[in-house]
């Protein structure tokens, strides 16, 4: 019994340290962490812990428009226009805003964080709506999806990929 209770605390602080392992990296307006907006592909995977090979043209939603699913961070997407960073988006819990915010927070505890932003809907989800908050003189913006009162996407980018519904459209 000793040793399984033993073999359990071992197996939870292996867990705990490779979490620590990773960075904690904030998203804004101009990128997550390392990850800027407007960095080419190559740049990217000099940065970040993981290699993003571009898509065949062929494959792609648009010829230009590559969206990329990063795996070692769930709920991390990036797009590219031509092989550049255009918008990051944040689908899961685990990764905040530069303003505290996470996937999964409630509307109103967001929106209280985010005075300055600006309520729109959003045309492909019947009960969602977005926050979206650009400073001034800025070229990128971020955008707080909610579906159903929840925070369901944080989006960091510059117009219009940042309006688009699904990544590259």
């Amino acid at each position: 019994m000793m040793r399984l209770a033993l073999g359990i605390a071992m197996q939870f602080c292996v867990a705990i340290s490779a979490q620590a392992d990773k960075p904690r990296w904030l998203l804004n307006a101009d990128g997550l962490g390392p990850v800027r907006i407007g960095m080419h592909v190559a740049e990217v995977n000099r940065v970040l812990p993981a290699t993003i090979t571009p898509s065949p043209v062929g494959a792609r939603v648009t010829p230009d428009c590559d969206y990329q699913n990063i795996p070692s961070y769930p709920g991390l997407s990036l797009v590219f226009i031509d092989d550049k960073v255009a918008r990051i988006d944040v689908t899961a819990p685990g990764i905040r805003s530069i303003n505290g915010t996470e996937v999964g927070q409630r509307e109103r505890d967001v929106a209280s964080r985010l005075p300055e932003g600006k309520w729109e809907k959003l045309d492909h989800v019947d009960s969602g709506k977005s926050l979206l908050v650009t400073k001034p003189g800025q070229h990128h913006a971020l955008s707080f999806q909610f579906e159903d009162q929840r925070l369901v996407r944080i989006i960091a980018g510059s117009h219009p990929v940042i309006d688009y519904a699904e990544g590259c459209e």
